[in-house]
């Protein structure tokens, strides 16, 4: 969650529902069931991981780096 706040911050929240919905991710079963939360959540961090790549202009972002970026202040990255 602390992730998809600095990369979507403009998504009306950051339930993972919402998030799912806001970027149009496939649905692939029912939420909080853990297939489908766990599917929806790979498709979310693919998302935020391309999101990143395109923002940083680096094709495999770090760890570090992806800390680094969960740890800045929303609206900053």
């Amino acid at each position: 969650m602390l992730m998809a706040r600095r990369v979507f911050p403009n998504a009306p929240n950051h339930k993972l529902g919402t998030l799912v919905n806001y970027l149009r991710l496939p649905i692939t079963g029912q939420f909080h069931r853990a297939l489908a939360d766990a599917e929806a959540t790979a498709h979310l961090f693919i998302r935020m991981h391309e999101r990143i790549q395109e923002r940083l202009n680096c094709p495999a972002p770090s760890c570090t780096q992806l800390l680094t970026i969960q740890r800045q202040k929303i609206g900053t990255f």
